[in-house]
């Protein structure tokens, strides 16, 4: 069997440590990560009209989640595959990619919010489905 390319391999990584740590975020979140992945979700809205602005409010979206999956591992990788993504994605497929990215995340934030941990994690595979990654390329 071959070995999966560059991006295949970022988005596999994603849907890994992505989906699995959003189920996590659902069964372990305090009621202040809850409140910390719903800040970052409307700091996403705020700036969904601004590509770049709305990209480091994404990161801040996967970072929350991963601290409220409470695990400081699953935590580090996440952050370091947001490492691996573009810093202009979403620009490109412009803001419909981006209020669908959004929608997304809400069921994301709201199964965390409501403990629903299987849909948390089909919640971020059908972000990464339909929306992609934005990677940069192998340097």
């Amino acid at each position: 069997m071959a070995e999966t390319g560059w991006q295949e391999g970022v988005r596999e990584a994603r849907g890994i440590v992505e989906a699995e740590g959003a189920a996590l975020a659902a069964q372990r979140a305090t009621p202040e990560d809850r409140r910390a992945v719903q800040e970052a979700l409307e700091r996403m809205r705020e700036r969904q009209a601004d590509p770049g602005a709305f990209r480091e409010a994404e990161r801040e979206f996967l970072r929350a989640m991963a601290r409220a999956a409470r695990n400081p591992i699953l935590a580090g990788l996440a952050d370091g595959l947001a490492g691996l993504c573009r810093d202009d994605a979403g620009a490109a497929d412009g803001l419909p990619a981006r209020e669908q990215a959004l929608r997304h995340y809400a069921g994301v934030a709201e199964a965390i919010g409501g403990g629903r941990a299987a849909e948390a994690r089909e919640a971020v595979r059908q972000h990464l489905e339909h929306n992609g990654n934005g990677h940069r390329t192998a340097a």
